[in-house]
This record gives C-alpha cells, structure tokens and sequence, in this order.
C-alpha cells in the first residue's frame, strides 16, 4: 500500500474566515475615520488574529465563502472586529 503524503496538499488547506477578516478590515478602514487609530501592520495584524481567534474557523480545501458564511454571520465577524479594534487600539503592541 503506499504512503499518501498529506503534508503535500497542506498549502491547499485554507481558513476562508482569514480572507473574509482581512475584506472586513480594508472596508472599515476605508469607512471609516480611523484618525485615533494606529494603522501600522503590527496592530493590523494584532486585529485580525484577535478577530480570528474569536471565530470559528473554516478550513476548506477550495474557497467557499458561502459555506463559511453560513457558518458565521458577516455581523459576528464585524462585531468581533470591533471588539478587537478597541482591545488593539487601547494596548498596541509595538
């Protein structure tokens, strides 16, 4: 019997919720008046894990944001990157 080799598909496996987090970022970012807010590529980074790790995750081998997004609300995603954008925004880390 031969050996699959699994760790050769692990560049298709994919969470559709981190591409869904990061069009969520740009969209607030270009709604809205982010002047008391840092910008910086750390702190975006910082809100989209925080934001990540407070939705579940949607591991897919193809790109389906409509599965993903029966599983968690566009609304969910938004209200979880608020809370990130104030935990980020009150302690940067850099």
């Amino acid at each position: 019997m031969p050996t699959l080799n699994v760790f050769h598909y692990m560049d298709d496996l994919k969470n559709a919720n981190e591409k869904r987090v990061w069009n969520m970022i740009s969209e607030y970012l270009d709604s809205n008046n982010v002047d008391d807010m840092c910008t910086c590529a750390i702190c975006l980074m910082d809100i989209a894990a925080l934001t990540l790790n407070h939705i579940p995750a949607q591991y897919q081998a193809e790109e389906n944001l409509t599965r993903a997004r029966e599983r968690t609300s566009d609304a969910e995603i938004y209200r979880q990157l608020k809370k990130a954008i104030d935990v980020v925004s009150k302690v940067p880390h850099h």
